[in-house]
């Protein structure tokens, strides 16, 4: 690669959105079930926070 460009690792210029949701810049939320956890209330727990 090295032969046809320089490859550096930094942040983008102009900075540019991790996410976007319908057009509009949003954040990524990653959300995981402790050990014995029910799926489905989980569910309906997060449906409850996000509302």
């Amino acid at each position: 690669m090295s032969d046809i460009a320089r490859v550096t690792r930094g942040p983008a210029d102009p900075p540019q959105p991790m996410f976007l949701v319908n057009g509009k810049e949003a954040i990524g939320l990653a959300i995981s079930m402790r050990d014995g956890g029910n799926v489905l209330a989980l569910g309906h727990n997060i449906e409850h926070a996000v509302a």
